[in-house]
């Protein structure tokens, strides 16, 4: 197993991240509750055949990464402290049971899951898979304590040619989906309302 979000959070900022816990301590224990839901969830990996191929898949992989790189550029210019949640499987034909957001962010006092998602259009913002939504509900459940309900959020980025634009997005997907559909690949989609900018 990897070493955890809070020993990596301690290596990087670790006066930063005790002023946090001090001031809110509710935080910490969302970030041990996330700690042990990833323990718990490794362990759960199906075996799985993508209905596309393996170059697309790959592909769409080397999209995300150059998305989730402008994203993250963004977030840590702004001073707030980034976190990567979970193990690249894009090699493995592997997926886990239950997707996780991508990423924790810190700041302004808040804890905040989310993912980054790359659009070849604008029309595509909002749009999310099923498998996705299902799985990031469930992680906000199961983490999520008394005194702080973590918000889950997706960052929307305009991509052409695999090269990040300044045209960005966000959904927050604790609030109901506008419409629900099937797309071209057989996944199933919910759609949510979006915002311009980043989500923070």
């Amino acid at each position: 197993m990897e070493e955890s979000i809070i020993e990596l959070a301690l290596q990087k900022k670790k006066e930063e991240l005790l002023n946090i816990f001090k001031e809110k301590p509710e935080l910490k224990e969302v970030l041990l509750n996330i700690r042990n839901y990833m323990e718990k969830e490794y362990g759960e990996i199906l075996d799985y055949k993508p209905i596309k191929t393996k170059e697309q898949f790959l592909k769409n992989y080397q999209m995300h990464d150059r998305a989730s790189e402008s994203i993250l550029k963004l977030l840590i210019n702004k001073g707030y402290l980034i976190f990567h949640l979970g193990k690249d499987l894009r090699n493995k034909r592997v997926q886990m049971k239950n997707e996780m957001p991508d990423f924790l962010l810190l700041a302004k006092g808040l804890l905040i899951g989310f993912d980054v998602k790359s659009k070849s259009k604008k029309d595509w913002f909002g749009i999310i898979n099923e498998r996705a939504v299902l799985g990031y509900r469930k992680f906000q459940l199961d983490v999520s304590t008394k005194k702080y309900r973590i918000p889950i959020y997706s960052q929307f980025i305009l991509m052409k040619k695999n090269e990040p634009l300044d045209e960005l997005g966000y959904s927050n997907l604790s609030e109901a989906y506008v419409e629900k559909k099937k797309m071209w690949d057989g996944n199933l989609t919910y759609k949510f309302n979006w915002k311009s900018g980043l989500l923070i």
